[in-house]
């Protein structure tokens, strides 16, 4: 019973991403008031420029390949094989606070440990080995996976998150 439980909630998780996703595409619309309104740091479409590529080596302590951007999300790999670690690195804009709300609530139905962050955002908080992020209109998430031994610590994904929600 718990396992279809924690199977469901899954499907609801991806299931949001992709309507936010889709619900944050470009309309095609343009015009001086857009732009002046914009004045962001980065494409949030393109998130490979708010983490360099440094600064993930150092946290990591090994060099990375160069960053694989995605819509909304960029994923960094160590370029050794050997002590592979990877770190995906997300973002929503489209009701972050709607969705970061939903999906704390969510994971705490699950019945599994939701860590509440302080001092990072508006809100932050880890369930399992994801840290999600709450910061104006973007909602963040950090993930770790890796070779045992070598994947990131939720000091290291705290570390590289921090440094991310800074730069706004």
């Amino acid at each position: 019973m718990k396992k279809t439980g924690v199977l469901w909630a899954g499907l609801v998780v991806v299931v949001l991403i992709a309507f936010l996703v889709a619900a944050g595409c470009d309309t095609g619309k343009t015009g001086s008031a857009g732009k002046a309104k914009q004045k962001l740091v980065f494409d949030p479409k393109n998130p490979c420029n708010i983490l360099t590529k440094e600064e993930v080596e150092a946290v990591i302590k090994q060099k990375v390949k160069d960053p694989q951007p995605q819509d909304y999300a960029c994923t960094y790999e160590s370029a050794d094989s050997q002590k592979f670690t990877s770190l995906i690195f997300s973002l929503e804009d489209a009701d972050a606070a709607g969705l970061f709300k939903g999906m704390k609530e969510l994971f705490e139905k699950s019945g599994k440990p939701v860590k509440a962050v302080e001092g990072m955002g508006d809100g932050a908080f880890v369930y399992e080995k994801e840290l999600h992020v709450l910061k104006g209109k973007y909602f963040f998430h950090f993930q770790s996976s890796g070779n045992k031994g070598y994947e990131l610590d939720e000091d290291a994904i705290r570390h590289l998150a921090r440094t991310a929600v800074d730069k706004l």
